[in-house]
């Protein structure tokens, strides 16, 4: 439960961004345990944290706060609040939605990934391969809970560059889509390609290819 003011503010983070609609401040007094002056002051140091990230909090008329900004902004920060800290080993991660739902899809995932780097022989580092496991189960998970607000997937991409990782991804997201029913889009494939280009292990023959 969050005492300190740095908890508070990690707690509501994480509330906002998996809330699939707006919350009301009183209603997170409450939750909380705080005053509206406290929280008045957590909302502050929640809304800097956010900026990190390109992130903001708006107002629905009548409803609430939500999160706003481009989706892959809200999967970065959902990432790092998620899964790249102490939180993802406690029991509150356990018995959370995202939590319950990594417990459930996370080695399909992974087997997929897996399987499919080993058919095309393409080699990654496994904080790599680690890194693309959560960011498509993030993918999922937001797209099963209707909260991928498509802002990342406006513009053409050029992905002359990355014909074999295009390739790939769409053979992941096959994959995953056989085992979960959950659909990647295509919007989405791109930036799964993106990752698997950053966390590339080259082998001998592609060093050669360079070097030439």
């Amino acid at each position: 439960y969050p005492i300190t003011q740095k908890e508070r503010c990690d707690y509501l983070i994480r509330k906002f961004l998996v809330s699939e609609q707006p919350l009301k401040s009183d209603d997170l007094c409450e939750e909380l345990g705080v005053s509206k002056t406290t929280f008045a002051q957590d909302l502050k140091n929640v809304k800097e944290e956010l900026k990190k990230y390109r992130l903001s909090l708006q107002t629905a008329f009548r409803k609430g706060l939500y999160l706003d900004g481009n989706e892959s902004d809200i999967q970065r920060c959902t990432a790092d609040y998620y899964f790249y800290n102490e939180y993802a080993d406690s029991d509150s991660f356990t018995e959370h939605t995202l939590g319950m739902f990594y417990k459930k899809y996370e080695l399909t995932i992974r087997n997929t990934v897996r399987n499919v780097l080993d058919q095309n022989h393409y080699s990654m580092t496994d904080l790599g391969v680690n890194n693309l496991v959560i960011h498509i189960l993030i993918t999922l998970f937001r797209t099963e809970k209707g909260m991928d607000n498509g802002n990342q997937k406006t513009g053409s991409r050029d992905t002359s560059n990355c014909q074999l990782e295009m390739k790939m991804a769409e053979e992941i997201a096959e994959g995953t889509y056989k085992r979960t029913k959950i659909l990647i889009e295509k919007e989405d494939l791109y930036f799964i390609a993106v990752h698997m280009m950053g966390s590339r292990l080259l082998t001998e023959k592609d060093e050669n290819l360079i070097s030439l």
